[in-house]
C-alpha cells in the first residue's frame, strides 16, 4: 500500500549526505539563514572615559579600554562585570607623535632614503648610520685633537633635543638582522670584528663581535 506524504507548499526540502529528504519548515529555514549571517561589527573596543567604558562594556559584553588612562607603559580596561584591569609593561608599547596622537612602538629597522637605517616606530626616532668612508683626519683618537667621526646613532628626547653617537673610521654597509629585524650589523668595522647596533624600546644597545 503506497503511502503518500503531503508536504506544505511553503516547506523546504533538505537532502542530507545519506540521501534521505526531510521537510524543513519555512520558519526553521529562516532561522538557519539568520544564524549564517556574519556577526555585527561592534567598532573599536575603546571609550574616552571610565564611565563610558563601563556602559559600553556591559552593553557589548566585552572589555573596553579607557583612552584617558592610556600611557606609554600601561593600558586600562573595564570588564563586562564592572571590574577594572590594568596591564603594565616593562618598556613603552606606544608613544605620542608630533601631532599628539598615539603610535605603536615598532623597533624593527628599515632603510631610509639617504642609505641610513631607521626604526619604523621609535619613541626617540632612532636612526643608525649607513655606509661611510673614513673622513679626513679620522685617524685621531676619540676625544683628542684630529679625531673626526662619522654619524653612527642619533636619538631625540621628544622635546627637540637630540643626541648623536659618532664612529671614528669607516663604516661598512649595515645589514639588518635578527628575528624581528632590530639589529644592524657592520661587518669588519674593525679588524676581524663586527659592530652591532640593536634597536630597543628605550633606545639602543651597541656590541662588538669577534
Amino acid at each position: 500500500m503506497a503511502v503518500s506524504l503531503l508536504m506544505a507548499v511553503e516547506a523546504a526540502v533538505v537532502v542530507s549526505t545519506s540521501g534521505h529528504a526531510v521537510a524543513l519548515s519555512e520558519k526553521a529555514a529562516s532561522k538557519g539563514a539568520e544564524a549564517a549571517e556574519p556577526p555585527k561589527e561592534l567598532g573599536p573596543a575603546t571609550a574616552d572615559s571610565e564611565s563610558a567604558a563601563r556602559l559600553k562594556a556591559r552593553i557589548q559584553d566585552r572589555r573596553i579600554e579607557v583612552l584617558r588612562a592610556r600611557t606609554e607603559t600601561s593600558t586600562v580596561y573595564v570588564n563586562p562585570n564592572g571590574t577594572v584591569t590594568e596591564e603594565a609593561y616593562a618598556g613603552p608599547v606606544r608613544f605620542t607623535d608630533d601631532k599628539g596622537e598615539w603610535q605603536t612602538v615598532d623597533v624593527s629597522l628599515r632603510e631610509a632614503a639617504d642609505g641610513s637605517l631607521e626604526a619604523v616606530g621609535h619613541p626617540h626616532e632612532l636612526k643608525v648610520g649607513g655606509r661611510h668612508a673614513a673622513p679626513k683626519g679620522s685617524k685621531g683618537q676619540a676625544g683628542k685633537p684630529g679625531g673626526v667621526s662619522v654619524p653612527l646613532v642619533s636619538l631625540e628626547d621628544g622635546t627637540g633635543r637630540g643626541m648623536e653617537l659618532g664612529w671614528f673610521g669607516a663604516l661598512p654597509e649595515p645589514v639588518i638582522e635578527g628575528e624581528e629585524g632590530t639589529i644592524a650589523r657592520y661587518k669588519d668595522a674593525l679588524v676581524a670584528t663586527d659592530l652591532l647596533i640593536e634597536s630597543t624600546r628605550t633606545g639602543f644597545e651597541q656590541f662588538l663581535e669577534l
